[in-house]
């Protein structure tokens, strides 16, 4: 799956938070396995951002660097860009119908990797009660 960066990233935390709860053992297994697709490239990721700061933006600050604020802005300019990398990643799209709950922000950030069930996919509309007043 071609998929950006800065997709995979953002979906390492909220797959960490999948993967505490308890699912069927193969949809289990899919989400260990995209959790180590994405880190192997969060590490690649990491490497890459880590030499940008101490070789490029940074300066030394006794056994840390810091990118002093009148950089910050290239190197923002230039992590979006790393960030905007496509990558070819082998995830395994994941079964809406079986997580049973997850936050706004994590869907968000997951909703890529996710298939839809065909019955989700068109909700039942329940039309309401009409009542009369004072009925």
């Amino acid at each position: 799956m071609k998929l950006r960066l800065e997709q995979l990233i953002g979906a390492r935390e909220p797959l960490k938070r999948l993967a505490l709860e308890k699912y069927p053992a193969h949809i289990a297994y899919r989400i260990q396995r995209n959790l180590r697709t994405i880190e192997a490239e969060a590490r690649i990721y990491e490497t890459a951002r880590a030499d940008l700061i101490k070789n490029k933006y940074g300066e030394k600050n006794d056994d840390t660097y810091r990118v002093p604020p009148e950089k910050v802005a290239e190197f923002a300019a230039e992590l979006q860009l790393l960030l905007a990398e496509e990558v070819e990643a082998d995830i395994t799209r994941l079964d809406l119908g079986v997580i049973h709950e997850i936050t706004p922000m994590d869907m968000m950030a997951l909703e890529w990797m996710f298939e839809v069930p065909a019955q989700a996919e068109k909700p039942a509309v329940v039309p309401r009660a009409r009542t009369r007043r004072g009925q």
